[in-house]
């Protein structure tokens, strides 16, 4: 799997730097190489009794690691539904051998322990309905033990979620759609977030794993950007999902600020805006594009140097 990968790397960042998205991949199954994805595998690919064996690739939601587990069946990869939807926090329901998906509501009950998915196992078709915000889809998955299994890229096409690459693992970026930028940058068909609500998942954690995304999306060396497009298109890819329920606001401190956010800083008596990428107890880590017009990512500062240039931030988290 990961030669494979390897292998389409360079192939897939051309396309990223043509577009400005991680590479979206039409019904991509994991264990195939991502590029050459086009199709759902058909259903006689599935038989019925088909031995199925527990896979070790690793998916990624926003560039953090998940723990969805998953299955290769005739030569493709499936992954635990109930896994998917608990990972990206939207509703599935079970009734009468049917699934409904929901984005617009949470998920709610459990997923089976750790440890306790067999390592081989017999697989039965799943010929119910799959329906999502009230719409049928059509899915080629199976069963185990009464859990449902499905291809990550028919799900991630169905839900308009953008499947790219995090190193050589699959990555879902929730801020985009599988053809392109989504309306406001909402993440997924959820219902609009009310003024003062915000996503329980915003995190620093979760910025960390946006701007890992982003310095493959805008590699170093990247020349056609001015400082404020660059901090603008990485302040959206970390808070697309905040945009309308959390505007800007200003930070005056400079110990205050946070990963993601965008600082300004004056060197040379030039004034820069800049985002933060990590702060640690020591130092201060910022991306941004210099004065060659060149972009630029890691440049380190102790607190008390960054606080000598730093003129104010603005931020997209809360108060």
């Amino acid at each position: 799997m990961r030669k494979l990968l390897r292998k389409k790397t360079p192939k897939v960042f051309a396309l990223l730097l043509a577009t400005m998205l991680l590479v979206p991949i039409v019904a991509v199954s994991a264990s195939n190489a991502i590029s050459s994805q086009t199709a759902a595998p058909s259903s006689a690919s599935i038989p019925a009794d088909h031995n199925a064996v527990r896979t070790s690739e690793e998916i990624y939601i926003n560039g953090i690691k998940t723990d969805i587990r998953g299955y290769t069946a005739a030569s493709n990869e499936y992954f635990m539904l109930r896994d998917v939807a608990k990972a990206l926090d939207i509703r599935v329901s079970f009734s009468d051998g049917n699934i409904s998906i929901d984005t617009t509501r949470a998920f709610s009950g459990t997923v089976p322990e750790a440890g306790s998915l067999p390592q081989t196992a017999a697989t039965r078709n799943f010929a119910q309905s799959i329906t999502i915000n009230g719409k049928s889809m059509t899915f080629i998955a199976f069963t185990i033990d009464g859990e449902v299994y499905l291809t990550i890229g028919n799900l991630a096409n169905f839900l308009d979620i953008q499947i790219g690459l995090v190193g050589t693992n699959i990555n879902l970026d929730t801020t985009q759609g599988f053809y392109g930028s989504k309306e406001a940058g909402i993440p997924l068909p959820r219902a609009k977030l009310g003024e003062g609500q915000i996503r329980t998942n915003l995190t620093e954690e979760l910025a960390s794993g946006r701007i890992a995304i982003m310095r493959q999306t805008i590699p170093a060396g990247t020349n056609t950007l001015t400082a404020s497009e660059f901090t603008k298109r990485v302040s959206d890819a970390i808070f697309g999902d905040n945009i309308v329920a959390f505007p800007e606001r200003r930070v005056e401190d400079a110990s205050a600020v946070k990963v993601g956010d965008i600082a300004t800083i004056t060197e040379n008596d030039t004034a820069t805006p800049v985002a933060v990428i990590t702060v640690t107890e020591d130092r201060v880590t910022i991306g941004g594009v210099n004065q060659y017009g060149i972009v630029t990512w890691g440049r380190t500062f102790t607190h008390s140097e960054f606080g000598g240039i730093f003129s104010h931030a603005m931020t997209r988290y809360p108060n």
